[in-house]
């Protein structure tokens, strides 16, 4: 007896579920009404207002540099940040900058190892081939670029047999 009630109470909730039918939907045609090409607009609008009053991400990058990244502005929004006064806050510098201004490493051999410094504070080693001539490779993890010298490129060559 318990479980016919219970099924019929399963039963009575699933069709109290839908109190209406929808009827026939209609485009809605009203121009107030928010579309995708409005919210495309207003996103443009807003990101026009935030990038003319914008400070920059970081001192050394003025734009976002992923598609994930939100700007500056707009990332610290809600009341976790309502009293933080940014211009006070510590700025760090934008990674990417920074590992643009590391010199090339320059190797005699064909492949190398980049750990990223080793230790706790390095990376998975891993192993980059460095046989297309006068470019630089960057690590996929640290992004230290290292490029063969032209001499042990010659010799590669000359041992090969070409030229």
């Amino acid at each position: 007896m318990l479980r016919s009630q219970a099924i019929r109470l399963r039963v009575a909730a699933l069709r109290r579920a839908y109190a209406t039918t929808p009827g026939s939907v209609k485009a809605n045609l009203d121009p107030n009404t928010p579309t995708i090409k409005h919210q495309e607009e207003a996103a443009l609008a807003k990101a026009r207002e935030v990038a003319a009053t914008s400070k920059g991400q970081s001192p050394n990058r003025q734009v976002t540099w992923s598609n994930q990244q939100q700007p500056r502005d707009l990332a610290f929004r809600g009341p976790r940040f309502e009293q933080t006064d940014f211009d006070l806050q510590p700025a760090p510098q934008a990674a990417i900058q920074l590992i643009a201004q590391q010199p090339i490493r320059m190797s005699d051999k064909r492949i190398i190892a980049c750990d990223g410094g080793g230790g706790a504070l390095g990376h998975p080693k891993v192993y980059i081939n460095l046989d297309k001539h006068g470019e630089p490779h960057a690590c996929n993890y640290c992004g230290l670029r290292f490029q063969m010298k032209a001499h042990a490129a010659d010799e590669h060559l000359s041992a090969a047999g070409g030229n």
